[in-house]
């Protein structure tokens, strides 16, 4: 019953184990909260995180819509990847996690980003916002985003994060949470000036009593 490598998408849920005290951690920080703070899920390689994230809409409540961006896609931060390209990833992954929670809105194409893309996509997410229900928080998951460190190093990718700083900052209903095996403190000064406020939630391994029924 045990899986390495591939992470347990939503079709394997039956084979998902434990971390009912990391969602505890994810839901107390972000429930109650009037300015959640941004989250960082990290922890060795091979320990489940991906698995966590993709099995959070399932362990969340409805008020939850959680989205899922792989920062190891090429069109993410690659060496062809651009902002517009990002963005429209971003939104992309954004329509999916609210699709999930009958929420419908039309994600933005890359032509739509060619000019102006923050203040696009920024006049996007005001229409998102629109159209979800009045409690719900959007959860934007970006898994393996050490990754984005090389958009940084292009000398385009500390705009981004900028704006996520600035979302976080002017959008209670929208939460961050990064995962990767490394802290900001580790990746330096462009993760940690802009995040330094962050909850460390570290996923460790499974405990006994979890491990018993498999």
């Amino acid at each position: 019953p045990f899986v390495f490598g591939n992470p347990l998408d939503e079709r394997n849920a039956s084979l998902f184990a434990g971390r009912r005290d990391i969602v505890r951690q994810i839901e107390e920080s972000i429930l109650g909260a009037r300015q959640p703070p941004t989250l960082l899920l990290h922890g060795p390689r091979r320990m489940g995180k991906s698995s966590i994230l993709y099995q959070l809409p399932r362990l969340l409540g409805p008020d939850f819509a959680p989205s899922l961006l792989d920062c190891e896609r090429p069109s993410v931060a690659g060496p062809e990847a651009s902002t517009a390209t990002l963005l429209c990833q971003l939104s992309a992954c954004l329509r999916d996690g609210l699709l999930r929670r009958r929420v419908e809105v039309e994600a933005l194409a890359a032509g739509q980003l060619a000019r102006a893309p923050y203040a696009t996509f920024d006049a996007w997410l005001n229409r998102v916002e629109q159209a979800m229900p009045p409690a719900m928080r959007l959860l934007l998951c970006l898994d393996e985003y050490e990754n984005l460190q090389r958009a940084v190093d292009a000398g385009w990718g500390g705009d981004f994060l900028d704006a996520l700083r600035h979302t976080l900052q002017h959008r209670p209903r929208v939460v961050l949470l990064f995962a990767g095996a490394h802290t900001f403190a580790e990746l330096g000064p462009a993760w940690t000036d802009r995040f330094i406020s962050a909850r460390r939630i570290r996923v460790s391994y499974l405990t006994l009593e979890e491990l018993r029924p498999l």
